[in-house]
């Protein structure tokens, strides 16, 4: 929370995936343009390419972090592979696997250095959690007394959704049911 993310390297980052991204498109474009060709060697090249890029073939969608991972997995796969360096090569793209390696390694490097950076002395937004949900606890209680005792149609209205918001965060924390019993004890105890 506390690394900036409009720094310089952040925006070199963005741009060094931008890169990495294009070289993967490119490639993707040479094995799609061989597989609708006539020379039946490079198609058959292509084909067996397009079966070892199909898992990775939306790669460039996910985080840059993850795509880093995925990319080198898939190069080390395709460096281990005489078949595959061989279709590469007759398809012409060899040069460009290597130039995304290189890619992906700058960008790796790049991003190493980028969260070993030192976070700012300030406070991280971790430690202000308890405070905020003690004043937030004591701002819905707040508000209840007020609906109970002084009610207005602006704490009608503001109770209502607070209360639409407790049911959603009930429910992505699991606890739904646990929050709805709660819920119809105090309505019959009234």
């Amino acid at each position: 929370m506390n690394k900036s993310g409009q720094n310089q390297k952040s925006r070199s980052l963005a741009e060094l995936d931008s890169d990495r991204d294009d070289r993967f498109a490119e490639i993707k474009r040479n094995i799609t343009t061989d597989l609708k060709g006539r020379d039946a060697v490079k198609k058959a090249a292509a084909e067996n390419l397009k079966q070892f890029f199909k898992p990775y073939w939306n790669v460039e969608k996910r985080a840059m972090n993850t795509e880093t991972g995925i990319f080198s997995e898939m190069l080390q796969k395709y460096k281990d592979n005489e078949g595959l360096k061989a279709d590469a090569a007759t398809i012409g793209i060899a040069d460009m696997l290597t130039g995304l390696e290189t890619a992906n390694t700058e960008f790796n490097t790049l991003y190493q250095a980028r969260n070993s950076e030192v976070a700012k002395e300030d406070p991280s937004a971790s430690s202000f959690k308890s405070a905020a949900i003690q004043r937030y606890n004591h701002f819905c209680l707040a508000i209840e007394l007020q609906m109970n005792y002084a009610p207005t149609d602006v704490v009608v209205t503001l109770f209502g959704k607070m209360n639409e918001l407790r049911k959603t965060y009930a429910a992505l924390n699991g606890r739904k049911k646990k929050e709805e019993e709660m819920t119809e004890e105090a309505t019959q105890t009234e």
